[in-house]
């Protein structure tokens, strides 16, 4: 499995898993939803500024929303 694909999977799993909607974090973070979605299904990549912007939005680490690190509430992801 890619990084790339790996890092879509770790996003989405903990968006869904703290309830943010792609419509939130578009919101929060002025990052269009279809870019968003985009990710999410692997044809689009997001910069570092603009992942440091959703991890913020969404109260997690850049590593907690994008790596295999410990997100909030304790489980690996």
């Amino acid at each position: 499995m890619s990084i790339q694909k790996t890092q879509n999977q770790i996003f989405r799993k903990i968006r869904q898993k703290i309830g943010a909607t792609q419509a939130f974090i578009s919101k929060e973070t002025g990052i269009d939803r279809s870019k968003l979605s985009l990710f999410e299904n692997g044809y689009a990549q997001l910069s570092k500024e603009e992942k440091r912007r959703i991890a913020s939005a969404m109260g997690q680490t850049l590593e907690e929303c994008f790596g295999n690190k410990k997100h909030k509430g304790g489980k690996n992801e």
